[in-house]
């Protein structure tokens, strides 16, 4: 069974809760992430 790759995620939520919540579980998953609060 092949590892799964690492990915570079962009995560873009204006709720810094929501942000951190799903840093926390992408990191514990081994990908690197970029925040941003919003797209505009």
């Amino acid at each position: 069974m092949s590892a799964r790759p690492r990915l570079e995620v962009l995560l873009v939520d204006d709720d810094a809760r929501i942000r951190r919540t799903l840093r926390g579980v992408l990191e514990d998953e081994g990908h690197a992430v970029a925040e941003a609060a919003g797209g505009a």
